[in-house]
């Protein structure tokens, strides 16, 4: 398989099939095991199961974690949206692109480190023909500014009420923004933190848009990655 070969889209759900399954199973499989045990010979030794299936599933999704993302930066075309795809899911770390992992070996931390020089690369667009030629966000819960309850996403731009169809180019900073909180103590009389929320961000020539993530109907790596597809089918098309 060659570099370029996997969609930024396929990897990060191979990703989180490998790292997520080992987490999933950790607990119910452990807990079975010691009521299965338990019926056999009763002894509350066999409790200690729990927390020990939860440790090695935890180390077996970290082993998984490390072998993914070496043959992610392997085979994936565009490396630095990947990263960013695989942060913003929860498979790697925020900016740990040049960490290793212990769960490597040399030969694999060497090809790792090899691998790593891709992101002094300039980023280049890869159209992902999987990703559809449009999508409808929907805002669920509370409406947003304008009583809008849905976004169209695709190569011309983003469509929402009132302002209809705003072509790419006059849409500025789409971006996903996490966005940290401040709150007074009145414990100390200082400020604490008050937690983080996540923002659908976006700027036209008339307004400012923030859409909480936590109201919309997708994923936050699913939309961040439509933002960069369906702007690099524009920006294409319009070279």
């Amino acid at each position: 398989m060659n570099e370029g070969a996997v969609s930024v889209q396929q990897a990060i759900r191979k990703g989180s099939r490998a790292v997520s399954l080992p987490l999933w199973l950790g607990l119910p499989i452990s807990v079975c095991l010691c009521i299965v045990l338990m019926k056999l010979d009763f002894s509350f030794r066999y409790l200690w199961l729990i927390p020990i299936g939860m440790v090695l599933s935890l180390i077996f999704s970290s082993w998984a974690g490390a072998r993914w993302r070496l043959w992610a930066y392997e085979h994936v075309a565009d490396i630095h949206q990947l990263q960013r795809s695989a942060e913003l899911a929860g498979l790697l770390r925020m900016q740990s692109y040049n960490k290793l992992s212990i769960f490597l070996s040399g030969k694999q931390r060497a090809r790792l480190k090899e691998l790593e020089q891709r992101f002094n690369e300039p980023a280049v667009f890869y159209d992902d023909p999987h990703i559809p030629a449009e999508t409808i966000i929907k805002v669920s819960g509370r409406m947003t500014a304008n009583g809008r309850s849905q976004f169209i996403l695709n190569d011309k731009g983003i469509t929402y009420q009132p302002d209809g169809l705003v072509p790419w180019n006059n849409i500025y900073n789409d971006r996903i923004a996490i966005i940290g909180y401040k709150s007074r103590s009145y414990r100390t009389a200082g400020e604490t933190s008050g937690g983080y929320g996540v923002l659908f961000r976006f700027e036209t020539n008339n307004e400012r848009n923030e859409i909480p993530l936590a109201s919309l109907n997708i994923d936050i790596w699913v939309l961040d990655l439509l933002l960069y597809t369906y702007r690099g089918r524009y920006n294409k098309q319009h070279e």
